[in-house]
């Protein structure tokens, strides 16, 4: 299935658009918080399938 993630920098209101494929919700979220954990411009990412969000995390959440 395919998902878009939506970083959200920490030096400014500007989106990066990622689409990722993932077998489900679960796998999704944990390849995102990966990213998010990867990159330290990233202050949050959200993860959407075609209609919904899946879930928002902050980087926060990563400790």
């Amino acid at each position: 299935m395919a998902y878009i993630l939506y970083f959200v920098r920490a030096d400014s209101a500007v989106l990066d658009l990622t689409i990722l494929t993932a077998g489900d919700d679960a796998e999704a979220e944990r390849l995102a918080l990966g990213r998010l954990a990867e990159q330290p411009a990233y202050r949050s990412v959200e993860v959407c399938d075609e209609d919904r969000l899946v879930c928002r995390r902050d980087r926060a959440d990563l400790f």
